[in-house]
């Protein structure tokens, strides 16, 4: 069975608004029977937007609120990180023009663990890792 990790910017849209992205990624995230994922540094990346981006980047809701209820929703598992994330991420140099570290913890998750990452971020195409084909 394949085991999907969703980056940060589909788990944020996912769930308020699927209908955003291709008939394919909204078929994925509707279908009980996918296994997704998302880390928990994705929402140490939300936080971290909320923070620093309180302009573009809002919830009507608390944080919390969102992401249970997101993960509720969405039936989504959380992956916390392990040891052997953090030894990938260390492994993987990032690619030119991408000093994204929020990114490249969660491409680590996805190597080590061999997740599909689910992404519309064409950088992470130039990552070790399955893509999810959109």
């Amino acid at each position: 069975m394949k085991n999907y990790l969703l980056d940060t910017q589909i788990f944020i849209k996912a769930f308020p608004q699927p209908e955003s992205f291709s008939k394919k990624i909204v078929k994925l995230l509707e279908d009980p029977s996918t296994i997704k994922y998302v880390s928990s540094v994705t929402f140490w990346e939300i936080s971290y937007l909320l923070d620093s981006k309180p302009h573009v980047f809002k919830l009507k809701v608390p944080l919390t609120a969102f992401i249970n209820e997101a993960l509720k929703s969405l039936q989504i598992i959380t992956l916390n990180l392990s040891p052997e994330h953090s030894q990938r991420f260390y492994e993987i140099q990032p690619v030119k023009d991408h000093k994204d570290i929020f990114d490249r913890m969660l491409i680590a998750q996805a190597a080590s663990s061999g997740f599909i990452m689910v992404s519309t971020d064409l950088k992470f195409s130039n990552y070790p890792i399955r893509l999810f084909d959109y």
